[in-house]
C-alpha cells in the first residue's frame, strides 16, 4: 500500500525515531566527535573523559603517525561528520514533512550501510578484534577468544544494518507524504496586499436626453359642450341654425324636451319668451 495521507499513515517507528533512537544517536556520534578533534588536535580539556583516546590507545593506534591507517581513520572521521549532521538535519526536519527529507534518509541509510561494514572488515580483516580480545580478557581477568569478538561486532554491525535498511524501505514505502498535497486554495490566484490600489478607469456613460412628452390631444368637445360654456351663445347659435338647446347645459333638445318647462338633463327651468 503506497501511502499518502498522514491522518491514514500508520507512523509508529516515525515517532519512536524521533522521540528516542535519533536524539541518541545524535548525543552519541556528537561525542564521538569531540574525542577526536580533542585527542586529534591534543587539545587540554579538564574533566572530559575521552573514551575514543583511550580506546585507541589501547589499540596502539596513534592519530599522527602519517600512513595508510591515518588516513581510513581520517575518512571514517569526516563519514563520522557527515553522518552526525545529516541525522540532526533530519531530526528536525522530522516534524515537518519536506521533499528534501527523503533524500536525507536514503543517504543516512547508505553511509550506515558503507560505515558498519567498513568497520566489519577493520575487526575481523585488519586484525583488531584481536587486539580488542587481548583487552577484554585483561579486564575482565578471563581468556576471550577473538572468534567472540568478532561475533559480538558482527551482530552489532548487524543490527545497524538491518536498522537502515528498514528505514529505507520504511520511509520509501511512504515518500508520497513528502510530496506537498494539493489543497482548494491553491487555484485561489495570490492578491498582493500591499500593492497599490488602482480604481479602474470607468468611462461616463452618455447621457441621453429624454424624450419630448408628446402633447395630449384633448378629446374636442360636441358643439353642445361648447355651447354649455357660453349660455349667450347658445340662442344666437340656435337662432342661425334653426336649433333648440338648453342654455344652462348646452345639450340639444329634441322636439318632446322643448315640449317639457325644464330641462330634464340639467333641471334647468326653461323661460318661454
Amino acid at each position: 500500500m503506497a501511502y499518502s495521507d498522514k491522518s491514514e499513515t500508520p507512523l509508529k517507528w516515525h515517532r519512536l525515531r524521533q522521540i528516542l533512537i535519533m536524539p541518541a544517536t545524535i548525543l552519541a556520534l556528537g561525542y564521538g566527535i569531540a574525542c577526536f578533534v580533542i585527542d586529534y588536535f591534543k587539545i587540554d580539556f579538564p574533566g572530559f573523559y575521552n573514551i575514543v583516546s583511550k580506546a585507541l590507545a589501547k589499540l596502539d593506534i596513534d592519530l599522527h603517525v602519517s600512513g595508510g591507517l591515518q588516513k581510513i581513520i581520517l575518512i571514517a572521521a569526516a563519514c563520522m561528520v557527515l553522518v552526525f549532521l545529516l541525522e540532526l538535519l533530519q531530526w528536525l526536519k522530522s516534524f515537518r514533512w519536506k521533499k528534501t527529507s527523503l533524500v536525507c534518509e536514503i543517504l543516512l541509510s547508505v553511509l550506515f550501510i558503507a560505515g558498519s561494514c567498513f568497520a566489519i572488515y577493520a575487526m575481523a580483516g585488519m586484525g583488531y578484534a584481536a587486539k580488542a580480545a587481548e583487552i577484554a580478557s585483561a579486564a575482565f581477568n578471563k581468556r576471550i577468544e577473538t572468534l567472540a569478538v568478532n561475533v559480538i561486532c558482527g551482530i552489532f554491525f548487524g543490527v545497524v544494518i538491518l536498522y537502515a535498511l528498514l528505514n529505507f524501505c520504511y520511509y520509501i514505502k511512504r515518500r508520497k507524504l513528502y510530496g506537498r498535497k494539493k489543497n482548494e486554495d491553491d487555484d485561489i490566484p495570490f492578491i498582493d496586499d500591499t500593492a497599490e490600489l488602482v480604481r479602474p478607469v470607468v468611462e461616463p456613460t452618455p447621457v441621453q436626453p429624454a424624450p419630448k412628452p408628446e402633447p395630449v390631444v384633448e378629446n374636442v368637445r360636441k358643439s353642445d359642450d361648447l355651447l354649455a360654456d357660453a349660455p349667450e351663445e347658445i340662442e344666437k347659435t340656435a337662432a342661425v341654425l334653426g336649433l333648440k338647446f338648453c342654455t344652462n347645459c348646452g345639450t340639444r333638445l329634441s322636439k318632446e324636451d322643448l315640449s317639457m318647462t325644464y330641462c330634464k338633463y340639467c333641471g334647468h327651468k326653461f323661460e318661454k319668451k
